[in-house]
């Protein structure tokens, strides 16, 4: 999924091993859509990640305020300059989107 630049923030801020973000303007940007559709896409030191939203137990609900990083891609050297794509991972992470509004 795509985040708003206040969830990317809130993503950085509270899971220190996403270290950045691949810019839109990034001509890999466009790989990556390619790739693995359209999504935020993460970097940090095991790979590139991406955040979805945490499925509910009951119905099937989408709880907007949980995200799971999934990783898609880990380096596939150690100067860290190429990816591996591979199977998409969960890593157990899961980061919270505060709303603006509870009462909606």
């Amino acid at each position: 999924m795509k985040l708003s630049t206040d969830r990317i923030q809130q993503a950085l801020n509270q899971f220190d091993q996403l270290t950045s973000v691949v810019p839109d303007n990034d001509p890999k940007a466009g790989e990556l859509e390619e790739v693995f559709g359209k999504h935020t896409f993460f970097l940090d030191g095991d790979g590139l990640e991406i955040i979805e939203p945490v499925i509910g137990e009951e119905a099937g609900l989408i709880q907007d305020e949980l995200g799971q990083v999934i990783r898609l891609a880990m380096w596939n050297d150690a100067a860290r300059t190429t990816l591996a794509a591979r199977r998409a991972q969960v890593t157990g992470v899961v980061v919270v989107f505060p709303t603006s509004n509870n009462f909606s």
